[in-house]
């Protein structure tokens, strides 16, 4: 009998030697076959559980680690040790809803789950309309479904159904909140692209207006400029011309009447001091009209280009539109959205 618990240990050591270094919690597992194990878990992954069980045997019982997968598993219920300040409390806390209110939240904050939904459902018994009592059973875990008040995920996993949003939904009705929140929020992104694109073109448009008026403007001073080179020219030319006809010195003829030499004089002067202040000014406004040509084609580039940018902001905020459209048609297709 000895040798044969002794085996049985050296075999349990060596199972959990390969196993996590976990904290011993005994639970109750049930099945789905309506078995309720209750065993230590020394093995808890996303696809299975481990327990290590006692099992009885016709000499003794023996210890064994047992592996169940969580398709098999309906819940898993911690078993809680004994609590002496819990047991003090629940004697002192009499028979009213508060009590049983107040010591359930006392449960929560230590940490003892199953005792807070015991001391919940009391008080619920109580005063079953009470908002705290309410606030304080879904705030435990419970949803209220079928008439009665049970556990969220044992209710979930039985029936099928999800949490979305705070609520327990099908998950069609689920998938359809999920798609009517996010057309919301595309909507309301595509709104605020609908506002930075019309904002965009009105500044394109104001843009293109001044553009527009400046570039009127150019030609009239490019004529005006040139009318300057050309009266500079003139003056030019006339002087050169009335210098080859005159004598040295005179502009007039032999038959000039007395008195006129002097008046010729005069008129050199004045036709040789515009020449200069021709020959001065010309180069000015032969730079003056290759600047105006250059800021002709400039302007009338940034003037195509802000037509190019006008036709995008105008396209794009089109498609902005027309997409807003369509998801609130979309929207609209999905149903009335569930009461909250």
């Amino acid at each position: 009998m000895r040798r044969r618990s002794v085996a049985w240990l050296v075999v349990i050591l060596a199972l959990l030697a390969g196993l996590p270094r976990l904290a011993a919690e005994e639970v109750d597992v049930t099945l789905h076959s309506g078995e309720t194990v209750r065993g230590v878990v020394v093995g808890d992954d996303s696809d299975q559980i481990r327990l290590l069980r006692s099992i009885p045997t016709t000499s003794m019982p023996i210890d064994v680690v047992v592996t169940y997968p969580r398709s098999a598993i309906v819940q898993v219920q911690t078993i809680t040790p004994p609590n002496p300040e819990y047991d003090r409390r629940v004697a002192d806390v009499g028979n009213t809803s508060d009590g049983h209110i107040a010591l359930a939240k006392w449960c929560r904050d230590e940490d003892l789950p199953e005792q807070a939904r015991v001391q919940a459902m009391q008080a619920h018994a109580l005063a079953p309309r009470d908002p705290q009592v309410t606030s304080l059973l879904i705030d435990l875990g419970y949803t209220y479904a079928d008439g009665k008040w049970q556990d969220a995920n044992t209710y979930l996993l039985e029936t099928g159904r999800v949490r979305y949003a705070g609520r327990i939904m099908t998950q069609v009705e689920a998938d359809a909140l999920r798609s009517r929140a996010d057309n919301d929020q595309r909507v309301a992104d595509l709104i605020l692209q609908v506002g930075a694109s019309a904002a965009r073109l009105d500044a394109l448009r104001q843009s293109f207006t001044g553009l527009s008026r400046e570039l009127l403007d150019v030609p009239d001073l490019l004529s005006a400029n040139q009318d300057r080179i050309s009266q500079a020219r003139l003056a030019e030319r006339r002087f050169n011309q009335l210098l080859d006809a005159a004598e040295p010195g005179l502009i007039t003829g032999p038959d000039t009447v007395p008195g006129a030499s002097q008046q010729a004089h005069l008129d050199e002067a004045s036709l040789r001091s515009q020449a200069e202040a021709a020959y001065q000014a010309l180069p000015q406004l032969l730079k003056n009209q290759a600047d105006l040509n250059r800021k002709l084609q400039t302007l009338a580039a940034s003037r195509r280009d802000l037509l190019e940018q006008m036709r995008d902001a105008a396209q794009t905020l089109a498609s902005a539109n027309a997409a807003i459209d369509e998801l609130r048609t979309d929207t609209a297709q999905l149903g009335a959205p569930l009461e909250r």
